[in-house]
């Protein structure tokens, strides 16, 4: 097992692990907007967002601990470290490291809208006392900025633990518990990723009422949802 992977895996989780924690306390109850079925199924992968955190870490533990135990005498490594090593995996494949950069990219995108929208950035759909709309940083390019971030994240962790030569792939995989964990953290990240997509235009208009006027003006300037120039 190559060394050179263990920099990607840990800098995806670190992206993932940034994108899923509440930078601040969730607001209050009267500030909060009715919540929509497709809300309510969003906000139940934020309150699993812990264990989701916890799963991912322990895999790359698993991976970092079989990758180094590779480089090590077998008199030296304990049993139940064997046997975590399974298949030896090659060096970061292409695909393996473009995606793992989309992770701690979209990672540092979350970050960046967090210090953008400060105390305005909640995880649940709200309009905050003496809430105002944020125009400038990543606000400036998308008016969802933060959930660009959030997609590529989970989209990179995706590809990056089932592309060709991944440990979760070709080793972790076949261990029964493994295979069942992995299976439902996939499920749960894919429904969030469907749930954030659903939430884009239920936020714009939940904006555009709170703001009347403002918020159009800015939404002439900024055309576009996640991606500058495509959508």
């Amino acid at each position: 097992m190559s060394l050179l992977r263990l920099p990607f895996i840990i800098g995806a989780a670190a992206g993932f692990h940034v994108s899923v924690t509440a930078p601040v306390e969730a607001p209050a109850a009267h500030e909060r907007v009715k919540a929509s079925l497709t809300e309510v199924m969003l906000q139940l992968s934020i309150h699993l967002a812990t264990i989701m955190k916890s799963i991912l870490w322990a895999g790359v533990a698993a991976e970092t601990t079989a990758t180094i135990s590779f480089h090590l005498a077998d008199d030296r490594v304990p049993g139940f470290v064997r046997s975590l090593r399974g298949l030896p995996t090659q060096s970061p494949s292409t695909v393996f490291a473009i995606a793992s950069t989309c992770a701690l990219a979209g990672g540092l995108i979350r970050l960046w809208c967090y210090r953008t929208l400060g105390r305005f950035f909640t995880f649940q759909l709200s309009i905050r006392e003496d809430h105002s709309i944020i125009t400038t940083g990543p606000y400036s390019y998308v008016r969802h900025p933060s959930y660009t971030g959030l997609l590529m994240c989970c989209a990179g962790i995706l590809m990056m633990h089932s592309s060709p030569g991944a440990w979760m792939r070709d080793s972790g995989m076949q261990l029964e518990l493994v295979r069942w964990t992995a299976w439902t953290w996939a499920l749960i990240i894919c429904a969030a990723m469907f749930g954030t997509l659903r939430r884009l235009k239920e936020e714009d208009g939940i904006m555009q009422q709170a703001f009347g006027e403002q918020w159009e003006i800015w939404a002439k300037k900024v055309k576009y949802l996640l991606v500058p120039g495509l959508y």
